[in-house]
């Protein structure tokens, strides 16, 4: 999977073959048939192994404040840390992959199960943080976070400022507290 994300953020999806995986991994072609299949099996694998970097890597710093449960730490995860700024190459396999799912109904099926599962990661955490705050309200703010974020490494990608991302995460952190409750 390392080796197709390498590819994918060096040559684009179109210009990336299973010879060239092959070669990156230092395989034969027939490796990577015979246990992952073809391209479009590496591209729902290679999804599913980015979506699982991105959201182990959300846990890890959610988890590093410790048993308290604080919005702050996932908003800055997602507008300050490593899913805006952490994680360039990945981001190059996002685009590949975006660019990919606007004709290519396997990768487009494959990002969408990737960001609802950040949806769910932010969705489950907000639960915890702001309790009695209506779910379905949980849900709409959750979504929104999740497009603010993605959105602002798109935008950090074309070089705009880094500063703006501390005004998002400030937008963020307005949505949350208007859910009411009590926001850790």
């Amino acid at each position: 999977m390392e080796a197709f994300g390498r590819c994918l953020a060096r040559n684009g999806l179109e210009a990336t073959t299973l010879d060239d995986v092959a070669r990156e991994a230092g395989l034969q072609r027939a490796m990577i048939r015979h246990y992952v299949g073809n391209r479009d099996a590496l591209v729902r694998e290679a999804t599913e192994h980015l979506a699982a970097q991105y959201c182990s890597r959300a846990v890890e710093a959610l988890d590093a404040e410790g048993d308290e449960l604080d919005v702050d730490a996932l908003l800055d995860f997602f507008f300050l840390g490593d899913f805006a700024f952490g994680m360039p190459e990945q981001d190059r396999v996002v685009e590949a992959l975006l660019s990919a799912a606007t004709s290519d109904p396997e990768a487009r099926a494959s990002l969408r199960a990737m960001y609802e599962s950040f949806d769910d990661l932010v969705r489950k955490h907000l639960t915890r943080c702001v309790p009695g705050a209506e779910p379905d309200r949980i849900a709409s703010v959750a979504w929104a976070i999740v497009c603010l974020a993605e959105q602002n490494t798109f935008m950090l990608g074309l070089g705009l400022p880094p500063r703006r991302s501390q005004a998002l995460r400030e937008t963020a952190r307005a949505l949350v507290d208007a859910l009411g409750g009590s926001a850790s």
